[in-house]
């Protein structure tokens, strides 16, 4: 989905009076019933829309079936011919569905209105057309048009309810000023960014840097730094970043990492930053590393069909993966790639940084080196936490030593308090996991309360202690194993609504449909798995569940990977618990685990590690 900056217009409000005469288009559906009924005139009560603006002139503009695309350039390029053709019908649906993501998550709005979305050639004139390709489409909007006429081909989307002869876009009466003054405050109001936000917000816009990490050694230079869960590497990749697009340097920097809950809290850092992000000018901007990949392989011609829904989607990806390999390093000469940055600014990027590229495969990282070169690219590598693949990337295999700059391993924790650093080192050493990160003396205290199940009060209290630290509701995290999130169909948080009638708000991160969104409330928390948990924090972390996502990952952990061990179920062992600790190094103060089973083995190493620190783990089973 596009977000909601990428949205050219969005038009929405309430009228009284204001009617339009349908003429042969006044076929409207009644509620209730099947029969269509014509009525000549409509009152409109309310209005809420999408409008996609382009400027292209009538002949770079194709229609295919019901979709139009917009050309902008051709050319034969490593054996093929790219007319680079953008589907904007897709781009103005995309639209439709983030407003409709965007409203769905404020509160007051119980109703979603119907949205209307538009394309806008504002160029093309009805009367100067020779064809006919422009006709019969209710999302097409042409050269200049009054009020009325939009009105008309907003009638002619939707199958409208009718109300007293009344059309309405929420398909109801219930979209009044009430709605639009929720929209208004939500879309208008300017919210400064306070917690954790704001502290993140002020590292990254700081003039100094860390003095190993000046841009003069960076530049010329494939660049590398490593360190643990909380030792500041996803900060740091920022601070380059930002440094690297000021109006002093100007570059457009693109950080690319495997979590969607990843990109979309940094996506709400960038966006309170205030950052330039237009296609052509110094930007720094985030995307998944699947969805940067997905969209070389479309721009670049390989014919592979890749959809995130499809359920040979890894297969697929895997497949225009390797295509896109061959083609890349095999077809494309610096002067093809060139000539492709220019007509295509998506691909268009002075530097390319990548978070927790420890287990990046091969392919992607060839591809990365022959269409930017090692000297734009910038890794940040968190060693052992294996998530995509179980195998550790070498970023400077086959490198010269003097095109590389490398930094030594970061190990001082610069996320948790001195308590919980000492708990989860404890942890790791008592289930057999190398893992020693040195402890921060200027940060101290942190908290851990080991209990059965959440409460209300329990909520209440994280939310408490936020408030106290000049924190907010987002920085509560609640962290959930499968088995607590509904697969069948739509996926969400399955007590979503218990938690509501308690109370309680969040922003449901498990949501397909919300995995790109961020939270725009000041009163919600959020919820997503444990597997999305890395590189995200929160003053306040609940680890739900713990044993159950242990036995899950236990049972569903591929073995392959191992299978030459010596002792294989032992090494299951490790790399399961070194897993665990993706989750235990997320909270800075304050950690709530709740396990299942007191008699568990993670059960039993919880209680010795509550005998050993009564001080600052408070059992509670």
């Amino acid at each position: 989905c596009q977000k909601i900056k990428d949205i050219d217009l969005l038009l929405f409000g309430n009228f009284e009076g204001f009617k339009i005469r349908l003429n042969s288009q006044g076929f409207v559906q009644q509620e209730g019933v099947t029969n269509q009924v014509h009525i000549d005139q409509l009152n409109v009560k309310s209005i809420c829309c999408v409008i996609e603006l382009k400027d292209h002139p009538s002949d770079k503009v194709m229609r295919k079936g019901e979709k139009y695309y917009v050309s902008y350039n051709s050319k034969h390029i490593g054996g093929k011919v790219f007319e680079t053709l953008k589907d904007v019908s897709q781009q103005s649906e995309d639209q439709k569905y983030s407003v409709k993501n965007f409203l769905s998550s404020i509160e007051g709005f119980d109703t979603v209105p119907y949205t209307c979305n538009f394309i806008w050639f504002r160029q093309i004139l009805q009367a100067s057309l020779t064809d006919n390709k422009f006709e019969n489409n209710s999302n097409i909007l042409l050269g200049s048009f009054d009020f009325t006429a939009l009105m008309k081909q907003a009638v002619r989307q939707q199958n409208v309810y009718r109300y007293d002869n009344c059309f309405h876009f929420g398909g109801s009466d219930t979209f009044y000023s009430d709605h639009v003054q929720v929209l208004r405050r939500n879309l208008l109001a300017f919210r400064k960014p306070v917690g954790l936000t704001r502290k993140k917000l002020e590292l990254l816009t700081q003039d100094k840097l860390n003095k190993s990490l000046k841009l003069e050694n960076i530049n010329g230079k494939m660049t590398i730094f490593s360190g643990r869960a909380g030792t500041g590497k996803t900060v740091q990749l920022l601070q380059i970043a930002y440094k690297l697009a000021d109006e002093e340097y100007a570059n457009r920097c693109l950080m690319l990492t495997y979590n969607n809950a990843l990109v979309s809290d940094i996506r709400r850092l960038i966006d309170f930053s205030g950052l330039p992000d237009s296609i052509d000018s110094r930007t720094v901007q985030i995307k998944t590393t699947e969805a940067f990949f997905c969209e070389l392989i479309r721009q670049l011609g390989i014919d592979v069909q890749i959809n995130y829904n499809d359920p040979q989607y890894f297969e697929k990806y895997t497949q225009g993966i390797i295509e896109l390999t061959h083609y890349v390093t095999s077809a494309l000469t610096n002067q093809d790639i060139s000539y492709l940055k220019e007509i295509n600014k998506t691909i268009d990027w002075d530097y390319v940084l990548i978070d927790e590229a420890q287990d990046w495969p091969d392919a992607e990282k060839l591809i990365l080196y022959k269409i930017y070169g090692i000297e734009h690219i910038i890794v940040a590598d968190g060693i052992d936490q294996f998530i995509r693949t179980n195998i550790k990337q070498n970023w400077i295999r086959g490198l010269a030593k003097e095109k590389v700059v490398q930094f030594g391993k970061m190990n001082l924790e610069m996320r948790q308090k001195e308590n919980l650093v000492a708990f989860v080192n404890g942890f790791a050493k008592c289930c057999g996991v190398n893992w020693n990160v040195k402890k921060n003396t200027l940060l101290k205290g942190g908290s851990i309360i080991i209990t059965s199940s959440l409460t209300a009060g329990m909520h209440d209290q994280l939310i408490d202690n936020c408030k106290q630290n000049d924190c907010e509701a987002y920085d509560v995290l609640y962290l959930v194993p499968p088995s607590m999130v509904n697969t069948e169909g739509k996926r969400y948080f399955k007590a979503i609504d218990a938690f509501k009638q308690s109370g309680i708000d969040l922003f449901d991160g498990t949501n397909d449909q919300l995995r790109t969104s961020y939270s725009i409330s000041v009163k919600q928390s959020r919820v997503y798995q444990y597997e999305s948990c890395r590189g995200l924090e929160g003053w306040c972390v609940v680890c739900a569940n713990f044993d159950e996502a242990i036995a899950y990952k236990m049972n569903t952990i591929d073995t392959n990977d191992f299978a030459n061990a010596l002792d294989i179920e032992g090494e299951k062992r490790r790399r399961v618990y070194l897993w665990t600790l993706m989750a235990l190094t997320r909270a800075l103060d304050t950690m709530v685990i709740t396990i299942k089973e007191p008699n568990s083995e993670v059960g039993r190493i919880l209680k010795q590690f509550a005998d050993i620190y009564p001080d600052f783990i408070d059992w509670q089973l």
